[in-house]
């Protein structure tokens, strides 16, 4: 508990998984939905948002700590926690699960950036989420020196300004059996960006306008038992390929926790055969943003 999402989030090794965390985890299964969450919000900004895929439509709370809760309405399994479409760098957030009408924290941790995050943590059986954002954690007080005068002012960490929230997800994530390392390129290098360089008709330089268009990135696992392909890894294909189809994807956990993005595809996902004792191979081309 405790830690800061970082690239070293996981190196402790203390979470119990089906295949080691150097393996890529896909976030696509959401038991979060626009009539079962609730929190205090700020006007226009209702928590219902959070229960939708969409990255435009945001829920604002109305104060720190803020707390939003999820009523499955039944017992399912989770293990991991999806947020995406956020400004809340420097907030703790504080994961519980609730069992026999008690909340239990399962994991926490300080957003270190406004990139997408995924907090992942041994399964537990639920019927109830609670995610608590306590404010704040980082920076909390502000040291200005006037002609070496100093004057220290506290930042009010329950005002949440323009924090945010856009998409949480919460439920059982895809664990992929094979890791994938070489040939990947990490989500802070995949960056798609247009550039508009601007120049005077005799060559001159007149500046240029930068737009940034998101993520776009490969991702390549060889080697995957075709019995698992069929029962696991179909219907990720049928939720990625259908409907809104996002996700959040976290390359590496163990080493880059911190490389999360919250993506979709807009190609076929199309496995093949490897002609190596009956394995498969599969590459998803992923677009979205941190």
């Amino acid at each position: 508990m405790g830690i800061r999402l970082n690239g070293n989030y996981y190196d402790d090794k203390d979470l119990t998984r089906d295949y080691p965390l150097r393996n890529s985890c896909i976030g696509y299964q959401s038991w979060v939905t626009e009539s079962n969450v609730t929190a205090t919000a700020k006007a226009g900004f209702p928590a219902s948002a959070l229960g939708t895929p969409f990255t435009y439509d945001l829920w604002k709370p109305s104060s720190f700590p803020a707390t939003i809760t999820v009523d499955f309405g039944a017992t399912r399994t989770i293990d991991y926690v999806g947020l995406g479409a956020h400004k809340l760098a420097g907030c703790k957030v504080e994961v519980y699960a609730r069992k026999l009408g008690a909340y239990t924290q399962i994991q926490e941790a300080v957003l270190l950036s406004d990139a997408a995050a995924m907090l992942l943590f041994d399964a537990v059986q639920t019927t109830g989420l609670q995610l608590v954002i306590t404010g704040w954690a980082t920076e909390a007080s502000l040291v200005l020196d006037f002609a070496d005068q100093q004057y220290s002012v506290a930042e009010d960490t329950t005002d949440p300004s323009d924090a945010h929230l856009g998409v949480l997800f919460a439920g059982e994530c895809l664990q992929m059996p094979r890791s994938q390392y070489g040939g990947v390129t990490p989500t802070p290098f995949s960056k798609t960006t247009e550039i508009l360089p601007s120049t005077s008709e005799g060559g001159q330089w007149l500046g240029r306008s930068v737009v940034r268009k998101g993520y776009a990135a490969s991702h390549t696992w060889q080697h995957l038992d075709p019995q698992w392909m069929r029962t696991t890894f179909l219907p990720f294909i049928d939720h990625a390929t259908t409907g809104t189809g996002t996700f959040f994807l976290s390359w590496r956990p163990e080493g880059y926790a911190d490389e999360v993005v919250y993506c979709w595809t807009d190609k076929d996902i199309n496995p093949s055969n490897m002609g190596v004792a009956g394995y498969m191979q599969v590459t998803l081309e992923v677009k979205g943003n941190g």
